[in-house]
């Protein structure tokens, strides 16, 4: 429900949207971009996290769900792969684990990755514990008496090349297969990819011209991507395989 404020410390009658599940926790943010507050929240008998995207004027013009772990519970938002778009993390108290899901800056989520915790998380809150600038989550577990601090092994700080003058990478989104040309002239070239967690999982040698790569190992979600030239790093880019 959305109750519009008067600005008198009274409120107008609630406008409300439907969306069943048993929704639990709530956040606001601009998750497409558009410069008007957006709302995500959980529910918890859907195993999944609900968007809706504002028009303005209090109404909502198109609600998407993303699926998560079992019984969500709270979330938080924060970016948390370095390109300046909103991401969300959210305790599954049913999976014993949490689920983070990398915006698009659409309004529109890659498939949620998932980490472990202790026993029933129920709430969380990111901050930079470990002084590395990146955006780590702490999560409150209440079926163990504890905490659990999950740092951020992410790969921050990464340029978007894809399409410019020196490389091309297509399609972006792909389903494992993709086109990579390299526009300049190299030597001893190779393509490392890496997963969420920084872990290299996938290499191939690239040469100039165009090449075909197939990934199709890999999971579904988003990967960082680095480009060497003689074992120097020329050039970087997000991959997502959907």
């Amino acid at each position: 429900s959305v109750l519009l404020g008067t600005g008198t410390g009274s409120f107008a009658p609630h406008q409300t949207t439907y969306l069943g599940g048993s929704p639990r926790g709530i956040i606001t943010d601009d998750f497409n971009m558009d410069g008007k507050p957006d709302i995500a929240l959980t529910n918890s008998q859907k195993d999944s996290v609900t968007v809706l995207l504002s028009t303005g004027t209090a109404t909502f013009s198109l609600i998407k769900s993303f699926k998560v772990g079992s019984s969500p519970q709270s979330l938080t938002k924060a970016d948390f792969d370095g390109d300046n778009v909103t991401d969300l993390a959210v305790a599954n108290t049913g999976s014993n684990n949490i689920s983070v899901l990398l915006g698009t800056g659409t309004g529109s989520f890659i498939p949620a990755v998932n980490f472990m915790t202790a026993n029933s998380p129920a709430s969380l809150m990111w901050g930079n514990f470990n002084g590395d600038t990146k955006k780590d989550l702490a999560v409150s577990n209440s079926g163990s008496n504890n905490v659990s601090i999950l740092l951020n092994c992410t790969v921050l700080g990464i340029k978007k090349y894809e399409m410019n003058e020196e490389l091309s990478l297509f399609p972006n989104p792909c389903n494992g297969q993709f086109s990579f040309q390299l526009n300049k002239e190299i030597e001893k070239g190779k393509m490392i990819i890496v997963n969420s967690l920084g872990q290299q999982v996938n290499e191939q040698k690239i040469i100039n011209g165009k090449n075909e790569i197939n990934v199709r190992e890999l999971t579904k979600g988003l990967y960082n991507y680095m480009i060497f030239e003689n074992n120097f790093n020329i050039a970087n880019g997000k991959l997502i395989i959907d």
